[in-house]
């Protein structure tokens, strides 16, 4: 806990600090202890019996809200990661700048025949992924990602 105070204008003559100006220091009597700052607080809190309860829903509310919003950010992260963990690749090449998997820039032919002559690398597939419009069974349209890869490209190690 801290005492705020003002300096007096004879404080302020005397050069110790400049005038105006406001200072912390901790209480000087008996009266403030550290231990009845606890107790006050506690005894403010259980004195309105209705402000308490409503407290702890408040706070039982938020811990609510951030488990939810961690668990939304967990199936956001395995919803987003699904493709690349389901793909079964052991290394990704793509374009310099490329920023997602959803958004990648074609990359050349050639480089497949330079991954091909590495030493170890048994296949080497093109991935292809592209926003289509799909027309659903009750008439109406959304647009969807559609992944694949050439299967005969798969066979031609």
């Amino acid at each position: 806990m801290l005492r705020i105070a003002r300096n007096s204008p004879e404080v302020a003559r005397a050069g110790f600090t400049a005038p105006g100006t406001i200072r912390a220091t901790w209480p000087t009597t008996d009266r403030f202890r550290p231990g009845m700052v606890w107790l006050l607080a506690w005894r403010n809190l259980v004195n309105d019996r209705v402000r308490f309860v409503a407290t702890l829903v408040g706070i039982a509310f938020a811990v609510v809200l951030m488990a939810v919003q961690w668990g939304l950010l967990i199936g956001f992260a395995n919803t987003a990661s699904g493709l690349i963990n389901h793909a079964g690749a052991d290394f990704w090449v793509a374009s310099r700048g490329t920023s997602n998997v959803d958004q990648g820039l074609p990359v050349p032919e050639r480089w497949r025949f330079q991954l091909l002559s590495v030493p170890g690398v048994a296949a080497v597939d093109p991935l292809l992924v592209q926003f289509a419009p799909w027309k659903r069974p009750d008439g109406g349209s959304e647009y969807v990602i559609v992944v694949g890869y050439d299967r005969s490209a798969k066979a031609s190690k």
